[in-house]
């Protein structure tokens, strides 16, 4: 009996130099076959010789897609180029693909058989994934400009703490420290000028920059800070909810607890440290300034009063969860909406008592 290919996906597994992908039919009898494997250089040359064989793989009037994990920066040249020519193009977050191999019971772990599990995550959930749309050029530039100010800034922290160790070394020689000051001065020449081109560049965008905006109106949270937040998401484009953008900053909770024994509770901090050191200092400042979240810090404090740096955590991971909402929703900062909220409650239990007590 002849079958009928009910859809058809292609799994991407991208590293720096290469791209190993996978092809599945799936049929009108459930059945999943492999229909090819085969690995590309990524380069332009191959890529390209890539969307031919996925031309051929991929059969016209099937519905498919072409499944890659979101590995750094490697997978970008093939999402722009497979988009470009129309193919269904889907990017998914690492942990995403991580817990489905958990549930495909996958074993080995390679290239060759990531790709794999990627076509089987395509089968499966064709119709749930979202498809990847390409940041806009304005996104991208934005990327470029707050990554290179944050490798400055690091560099000009390794160049303060230079200058501190020979200040206090036995007789410095006066041409180096002149020097190494010349040079944190050139810094925060650079720096102060790139921070400048962050800002003109957000401008000229007029709806980022009404949500960046809204986003700035929480105590502690400057336009380069929210600049950083927004171009390391693209605009939280890769996201659906608070849960996926806590995983992909390395925010959530990871738990060592087994019968009686328990260990110790702290975030993965498997995701994007950009974020996590962007909203450092900003923490720092709202903690003191914000009252919401000032009172917020002092009852996580009070039941962990040894260890200070859990308290800063969870206002760092507040602030991305305030960042994400004004900027989805595109509105101002309101201190008292927790209490706002609080009190709806209280309000709806106290009229479901009169009305059970009636």
């Amino acid at each position: 009996m002849k079958k009928t290919i009910l859809r058809t996906a292609a799994g991407l597994d991208i590293g720096k130099d290469s791209i190993f992908v996978c092809i599945k039919y799936q049929y009108d009898t459930t059945d999943v076959s492999i229909k090819g494997t085969r690995e590309f250089k990524n380069t332009p040359k191959g890529i390209a010789s890539l969307c031919k064989y996925l031309q051929k793989k991929l059969l016209a009037n099937v519905p498919h897609i072409v499944l890659m994990e979101a590995t750094g920066v490697y997978f970008e040249n093939a999402a722009y180029y497979l988009t470009d020519l129309n193919y269904n193009v889907t990017v998914v977050l690492p942990k995403r693909s991580a817990y489905f191999a958990k549930s495909d019971n996958q074993k080995t772990k390679n290239d060759k058989e990531d790709s794999k599990m990627l076509a089987q995550m395509g089968i499966e959930k064709i119709g749930m994934l979202e498809l990847w749309i390409a940041p806009s050029p304005h996104m991208r530039e934005l990327r470029q400009l707050v990554r290179y100010r944050a490798q400055l800034v690091k560099h000009r922290s390794q160049s303060k703490q230079q200058l501190h160790a020979l200040t206090h070394s036995y007789d410095p020689f006066s041409s180096v420290l002149k020097g190494q000051r010349t040079h944190i001065e050139y810094l925060d020449q650079q720096i102060e000028t790139l921070e400048k081109e962050i800002e003109s560049c957000v401008k000229r965008d007029a709806d980022v920059f009404e949500r960046l905006t809204n986003v700035c109106t929480v105590k502690g949270i400057g336009l380069i800070t929210a600049a950083i937040v927004i171009a390391e998401t693209y605009g939280f484009a890769l996201f659906s909810s608070i849960p996926q953008l806590i995983s992909y900053a390395g925010y959530d909770v990871v738990e060592n607890q087994s019968g009686n024994r328990v260990g110790k509770t702290k975030i993965s901090k498997r995701g994007n440290s950009r974020i996590r050191a962007a909203l450092h200092l900003p923490a720092l400042s709202a903690k003191k300034h914000e009252p919401s979240l000032k009172s917020f810090y002092e009852r996580i404090h009070k039941r962990n009063p040894k260890i200070k740096m859990i308290g800063c955590v969870a206002i760092q991971r507040k602030l991305l969860v305030l960042i994400y909402t004004l900027y989805r929703k595109n509105i101002s900062y309101d201190p008292s909406y927790e209490q706002k909220k609080q009190d709806a409650i209280n309000r709806s239990r106290q009229s479901a008592n009169l009305a059970y007590t009636a």
